[in-house]
């Protein structure tokens, strides 16, 4: 590992740093995950199932993912002073598809 560093520092290696927050909490309650109960498409409901939703080449329409408001769990933070707060989860969603593309790939509730 110290060859490794002491390439990176000389330069002989490209390097990236990365940092990534992990929260860790000691609340016995744990987070679930949240559930999609379809999609809108043009305003329209579909669940999911056997049929694929058919979209017509060039044809532009809406998507909303629907979830239940659970589906968005409270938990305990503290603010920038340290004081606790209570806050609501966010539920962002990434958009696939097979064929075609999307505006937007990720939306937010």
């Amino acid at each position: 590992m110290n060859e490794l560093l002491a390439k990176v520092k000389s330069k002989q290696v490209d390097s990236l740093v990365a940092i990534k927050r992990i929260r860790i909490s000691e609340n016995p309650e744990k987070n679930h995950n949240p559930v999609l109960q379809g999609v809108r498409i043009d305003h329209a409901f579909w669940a999911p199932g056997p049929r694929p939703a058919k979209v017509l080449p060039g044809e532009r329409l809406p998507l909303e993912a629907v979830a239940p408001d659970s589906s968005s769990e409270s938990y305990n933070d503290l603010d920038v002073d340290g004081n606790p707060v209570q806050k609501t989860e966010n539920l962002i969603v990434s958009w696939f598809t097979s064929f075609g593309a999307v505006k937007e790939a990720r939306s937010a509730d």
